[in-house]
């Protein structure tokens, strides 16, 4: 990864307990069933969104 040390090991962490986009997105989409006002900004690299479709 082109990130530093601490972001590689967010990283890791994150897909090391099971996180995805796609878990990332059903989390969102949960969220707004009962929120509708908050809003929601993601950030991300292109990649996985690009497999992702």
């Amino acid at each position: 990864m082109s990130e530093g040390p601490v972001i590689q090991k967010g990283h890791e962490r994150a897909l090391g307990n099971g996180m995805s986009l796609q878990r990332v997105l059903g989390m969102v989409a949960e969220f707004r069933k009962d929120n509708d006002r908050t809003p929601i900004v993601m950030m991300g690299y292109a990649n996985p969104i690009e497999r992702f479709g």
